[in-house]
């Protein structure tokens, strides 16, 4: 119970940064999304050198290597990007 009223507190005290962010609501959701996706990127770059390392060194087989390090290098731009986006 104490612990719901510390946090309804401190909302309180947010509540008025709220009204100045309002006309820029798109700009804040767009930039909240770049994050999620930025995180989400970050995530998954170690199951793309996962992919690198079995499909391409292990199985010795340089097409599946070089499928890998592509998609591994799409996935950095991607993230690059969307860093990019959401800080601007």
């Amino acid at each position: 119970m104490a612990a719901s009223n510390n946090e309804k507190s401190a909302l309180r005290h947010l509540r008025p940064i709220f009204r100045f962010l309002l006309p820029y609501k798109w700009v804040v959701a767009a930039a909240l999304f770049a994050l999620v996706l930025t995180a989400g990127i970050n995530l998954s770059l170690g199951q793309g050198l996962k992919q690198v390392i079995d499909q391409g060194f292990i199985a010795g087989s340089m097409e599946q290597l070089r499928g890998s390090v592509l998609l591994l290098i799409g996935l950095i731009a991607l993230m690059a990007e969307a860093y990019f986006a959401a800080f601007t």
